[in-house]
């Protein structure tokens, strides 16, 4: 019988950031190392996977930086992405979607997109 030593994968950005060891604007860090480091593990990932993110949380973090907090509410309590953001977007703060109208557009979009039978 062969045991081939597997090599654990490092951490990824949200490994970190959802145990407190990474701030959301680190995720930056992430990127260019994914983008600078060609021979690398990482470029042989899709950007969203050596993030450690889905898809679809990499697509509404892309829309919005400001989710991180509730794709981390979704995992913790297992819960649909899509649910999490419908109800963030319901507490969105009047005074502030003024400002912020075009995000808002942006993710009820996704999240209608998402929200279909």
């Amino acid at each position: 019988m062969c045991s081939a030593l597997v090599e654990p994968r490092p951490p990824t950005f949200f490994d970190l950031y959802s145990h407190g060891l990474a701030l959301p604007d680190e995720i930056d860090d992430f990127i260019d190392r994914w983008h600078e480091d060609a021979s690398s593990r990482a470029s042989s990932l899709p950007l969203h996977e050596f993030l450690g993110l889905t898809r679809d949380e990499y697509e509404i973090w892309v829309l919005d930086p400001d989710v991180l907090p509730h794709v981390l509410i979704a995992r913790r309590e297992a819960r649909p992405l899509p649910e999490v953001m419908s109800q963030y977007l319901d507490a969105f703060p009047l005074a502030a979607r003024a400002s912020d109208i075009a995000t808002i557009k942006a993710l009820r979009s996704w999240l209608a997109k998402r929200l279909l039978p």
